[in-house]
């Protein structure tokens, strides 16, 4: 097992004079510090995302109507367990719009960092969606999330 120190607790060793870092001796209740991830891409295009929807609600006022589905990433055991029991299921899509438009129920996107690809979960839900009605959508990226969004606005309005 890897054991740590902090940099004041590396200074005082090697202002200790001893031999090598494995002769210090580290309770065996003293953990590593986490690892945390700095960036999150998809979170960070989601949340650009979600911005432009809120900066353009006065031309788009049905924008009030779209949400992100909390569904997916990184949670305690406990609190996904709970979710779990709630009806959280692996596939479903990230963001709804529920405002039928053009002839479909509503509007799903499956927001993706540039790069990303989807989950057979997630096809299978697009398939089954669409299949209901919904307009399904991937998008790589807050700029193309948008542009997508907006079709879907402009169906309303004939356009």
């Amino acid at each position: 097992m890897t054991q740590t120190m902090t940099s004041a607790e590396y200074r005082a060793f090697i202002r200790s004079g001893a031999d090598t870092p494995q002769t210090r001796k580290v309770p065996a209740e003293k953990k590593a510090p986490r690892q945390v991830k700095i960036r999150v891409p998809e979170h960070d295009e989601q949340a650009a995302f979600m911005e432009m929807c809120r900066l353009r609600r006065g031309k788009y006022p049905v924008l009030a109507r779209i949400y992100a589905v909390p569904n997916g990433g990184h949670r305690h055991k406990a609190t996904a367990a709970k979710m779990k029991e709630e009806g959280q299921r692996a596939g479903v899509l990230d963001v709804a719009l529920d405002v039928p438009l053009g002839g479909y129920h509503g509007f799903k996107l499956e927001m993706k960092a540039v790069g990303g690809t989807i989950t057979e979960d997630q096809y299978r839900e697009m398939v089954a969606s669409t299949r209901a009605g919904y307009l399904c959508v991937v998008a790589w990226g807050a700029e193309e999330a948008w542009r997508l969004t907006e079709e879907y606005l402009l169906l309303g309005r004939g356009a």
